[in-house]
C-alpha cells in the first residue's frame, strides 16, 4: 500500500500506472460468487460468441452501393442481345432490321443474328443458319414500290426479248431480215389458267400474274406451274406449319432507335404477287404472336433483371403490329476483384397496335423502340472493413458485459432481500 504521505514526484513509474487504474480489483476473500451469477456468466459468452461470428459474417459480405450521375459522355454503341421464337411464321419469310430515330437503316451496325427452323411442335427441324439483317417490308407503300419495280423490270424485260426478232420457226433473224441460220429452241406456250386471251401463252409466273391482273382477279400464285419452276410463288404448303426461331447479337450505332422483326426475305421473292396480294397474303402468314427466351441491352452482372426475358405474348387474329418502348439506363458495375462491368438497364412498357389489309397502317411485326437515358447509374462493391469490424465487436462485448452484469446484479438483490438462498442447490440456512 502506497502512503499517502509520498510525494508523487517519489513514486516509480510502476506506482504510476497503478494510481490511473480504474478498474480497481477487491480481494477474493471479498467476492461473492453464486450459482445463478455463473449461468448469467454462461449465457453471457454465448451471446458473445454469436454476436462475434454474425458481425463477422456481415463484414464479409460485400455491400452494393449505387450513385446516379448525368451522362455526359454518352457511348451511341448499344448491344443488344435477343433470342426469340415465332411458333406460326416460317424462317423464310421472317426478317429483322435496325433503324434510327428517323426511320433510315443504321449504317455499321455488327450483326450476328441465326435463324433455325422449328416444327409445329417447336421442336428444330434443320440447321442454324445465318441471317442478313436487312430487307424487312413494314409499310403497304413499301409494297407498292417493290411492286412498281417488278413491272419495270418486267417490261425490260419484254423489250430486250423483242429486240432479239425470233421467228414462227425458231430461227434467229438478223437485223437485214434474213435468217442467221442459228435455230433456236421453240418457245413453249404456257397455260394462263383461264385469265388469258385465246392463243396468249403465259411462259412465267409474272405474265399469269398479268392476265390475272387484266381479268380483275386475285392472283396469289398457288400451283401455278410457272411459279413454282421460277421459284417466285410464295408457299403457303412449305413452311405453313413451321415456326421459326432467330437468335443473336446487334451492335447498334444509335444511342435510340429500334430494332424490328418483320416480313422480309420471301415476299421480296415475289415477284409474281400484286399489292394487295401481298398485303393478303402478309397478314395471312406473318403472325405476330411471340416468346421472348432472352433479351438483354449489354453484358449481364451481379442482381441483373431483364424484364422481357421467358415473356409469352399471343394475339388471337395475328392482325398487328406489337411494339415495346424500352427506356435504357446506362449502368457501370464496379466489382471487388474484377474490371468493372459496363452494361445497360431498361424498362419496359408495350402496346398493340391493330391493324387490317388495306388500313396503310403497317404491316404485322413485332418491334422494339429503345431510348437511352441521360442518366447512368453506378454500382459499387464494398466490404465493411477491418477497423468498422474490430469498433463492432468491442461493442458487442462492452455491450452484452454491461447489459448481464445490470441482470446479475438485479437477480443478486432480488435473492438478498428475503427470496430464497441465493446458493442455488443448497440447503436452507446454509
Amino acid at each position: 500500500m502506497i502512503s499517502p504521505n509520498i510525494s508523487p514526484k517519489e513514486l516509480t513509474l510502476y506506482e504510476r500506472l497503478r494510481r490511473l487504474d480504474y478498474h480497481p480489483k477487491t480481494k477474493d476473500d471479498f467476492k461473492v460468487r453464486t450459482a445463478y451469477g455463473g449461468a448469467t456468466s454462461v449465457v453471457a459468452l454465448a451471446c458473445m460468441i454469436f454476436l462475434f461470428f454474425t458481425e463477422l459474417k456481415y463484414s464479409m459480405e460485400k455491400e452494393i452501393v449505387d450513385h446516379m450521375y448525368v451522362n455526359s459522355s454518352r457511348d451511341t454503341r448499344l448491344l443488344f442481345n435477343f433470342n426469340l421464337t415465332f411458333p406460326s411464321v416460317s424462317c423464310s419469310l421472317l426478317s429483322a432490321d435496325a433503324l434510327d430515330p428517323l426511320g433510315n437503316k443504321q449504317e455499321g451496325v455488327e450483326s450476328h443474328v441465326f435463324k433455325t427452323r422449328l416444327d409445329s411442335m417447336g421442336n428444330p427441324i434443320a440447321a442454324k443458319t445465318w441471317h442478313k439483317l436487312g430487307d424487312t417490308f413494314t409499310e403497304e407503300d413499301l409494297l407498292l414500290k417493290h411492286e412498281e419495280d417488278s413491272r419495270a423490270q418486267l417490261e425490260e424485260e419484254k423489250e430486250q426479248e423483242e429486240k432479239l426478232g425470233e421467228e414462227e420457226d425458231g430461227q434467229q433473224v438478223g437485223e437485214d431480215g434474213k435468217p442467221t441460220g442459228r435455230n433456236l429452241k421453240r418457245r413453249k406456250c404456257g397455260d394462263c389458267y383461264g385469265a388469258g386471251e385465246p392463243g396468249q401463252c403465259c411462259n412465267t409466273c409474272a405474265e399469269v400474274k398479268q392476265a390475272y391482273d387484266s381479268k380483275g382477279w386475285a392472283f396469289i400464285g398457288l400451283n401455278v406451274e410457272q411459279c413454282k419452276q421460277e421459284n417466285l410463288q410464295v408457299s403457303f404448303g412449305d413452311g405453313a406449319e413451321e415456326g421459326c426461331n432467330i437468335h443473336g447479337s446487334l451492335l447498334l450505332t444509335h444511342d435510340s432507335g429500334n430494332v424490328h422483326f418483320a416480313p422480309g426475305e420471301q415476299l421480296r421473292q415475289s415477284g409474281a404477287l400484286n399489292v394487295a396480294d401481298l398485303v393478303t397474303f402478309t397478314f395471312l402468314q406473318f403472325n405476330v404472336s411471340h416468346e421472348i427466351h432472352h433479351l438483354s441491352l449489354g453484358e449481364e452482372f451481379p442482381g441483373f433483371r431483364s424484364p422481357l426475358s421467358n415473356q409469352k405474348r399471343s394475339v388471337a387474329d395475328g392482325y398487328g403490329m406489337y411494339q415495346y418502348y424500352l427506356k435504357v439506363v446506362p449502368t457501370i458495375y464496379k466489382h471487388l476483384s474484377q474490371p468493372p462491368t459496363v452494361s445497360n438497364q431498361y424498362a419496359v412498357s408495350e402496346h398493340i397496335r391493330h391493324i387490317n389489309p388495306g388500313s396503310n397502317r403497317g404491316l404485322p411485326g413485332v418491334w422494339f423502340f429503345y431510348d437511352t437515358s441521360p442518366v447512368h447509374v453506378e454500382f459499387q462493391e464494398r466490404r465493411k472493413g477491418l477497423l468498422p469490424f474490430l469498433t463492432s465487436v468491442c461493442a458487442i462485448v462492452g455491450g452484452v458485459f454491461s447489459v448481464f452484469g445490470v441482470v446479475d446484479g438485479v437477480v443478486h438483490n432480488l435473492m438478498k432481500n428475503g427470496l430464497p438462498t441465493g446458493k442455488m442447490g443448497g440447503a436452507p440456512g446454509s
